[in-house]
């Protein structure tokens, strides 16, 4: 999916042809240009843990938690999928438990625990008058590898509402709490310039003084204190600074 403008790529691709005119002059030296380049890759993918490690994570989490998740449960998850390329995609061990009450509250548990500090708004909050999935997801206790892109739908520009492009097909919901659980860096490098902040948008909240289900909870660190932050805005709302990640294939 196309996150920047036509301007801003076009701006690119000058820069682009400018280096590699450098390199044929031999002005640039392509080895060191490859170097600078995968400064910035590996910075991106250290942002995240492999699968191997969500692994040993739930698995010592089932345990300490009591979840009931067996063996064979564990040998059905099989491989996970191809780590993909782009630098706020994700695999990411979602875990679904008895409702979607509890596994909320679990996944949000265990992304305030790495952190140091946390807070969350009073409204956000998880029984079922309060908290469901979008109309057309289906709860289904397990677990699950998803590849989900957590910068998706980032409009830096003019910002996105997660109504005009969540979809119950593609939109996560605890995949990404999960995610904050096992990406404390990811979470700390959110700044809704280089790293986007993120709505969940598999989730409908019902806020008091609005509109039933017509809220979206969201995902931020506020950096002044350093803590990680649950909040709700309405489903409509725009934010530079905000993506409305997405499920991939």
């Amino acid at each position: 999916m196309i996150k920047v403008t036509d301007a801003e790529y076009g701006r690119f691709r000058r820069w682009l042809l400018d280096v590699e005119q450098r390199i044929l002059k031999g002005s640039l030296d392509p080895d060191e240009v490859k170097a600078a380049v995968q400064v910035l890759m590996n910075r991106q993918r250290q942002l995240f843990i492999p699968p191997e490690a969500q692994l040993a994570l739930v698995r010592q989490r089932n345990t300490e938690c009591r979840w009931g998740f067996t063996d064979a449960d564990f040998a059905a998850l099989g491989e996970p999928p191809s780590w993909p390329d782009d630098p706020l995609c994700a695999v990411v061990l979602d875990v679904s438990l008895d409702t979607v009450q509890q596994t909320f509250e679990e996944a949000w548990h265990f992304a305030a625990a790495v952190q140091p500090g946390n807070w969350r708004w009073g409204q956000v909050l998880s029984d079922e008058k309060h908290l469901q999935l979008l109309p057309g997801i289906t709860h289904q206790r397990g677990l699950r590898w998803q590849v989900v892109d957590l910068g998706a739908n980032w409009d830096k520009r003019n910002g996105i509402a997660p109504e005009a492009v969540r979809d119950p097909k593609t939109s996560p919901h605890s995949a990404i709490i999960w995610a904050a659980s096992y990406f404390p860096k990811w979470v700390q490098a959110m700044d809704g310039e280089s790293v986007s902040f993120v709505w969940l948008p598999g989730y409908q909240l019902t806020v008091l003084g609005s509109q039933p289900w017509a809220s979206v909870p969201d995902l931020d660190w506020y950096r002044s204190s350093r803590r990680v932050r649950l909040y709700a805005h309405f489903a409509g709302n725009r934010s530079c600074g905000w993506a409305v990640p997405s499920l991939r294939e």
